[in-house]
């Protein structure tokens, strides 16, 4: 019997972001003079948008 597999390879099912991820994402706040952690917020909260459009 065969059976589906689901390759996740984006991380657009699951969080997949890592740490280094987080600090890039930081750094770059701190570049454009934005909060650290509103920018890191930001960035988790809409990663199926910008996935899709």
């Amino acid at each position: 019997m065969s059976r589906p597999v689901v390759f996740d390879l984006f991380h657009t099912l699951i969080q997949g972001a890592d740490e280094e991820r987080g600090r890039v994402v930081g750094e770059t706040a701190v570049m454009v003079g934005v909060a650290p952690g509103d920018l890191v917020a930001a960035y988790h909260a809409s990663w199926r948008d910008r996935l899709v459009r």
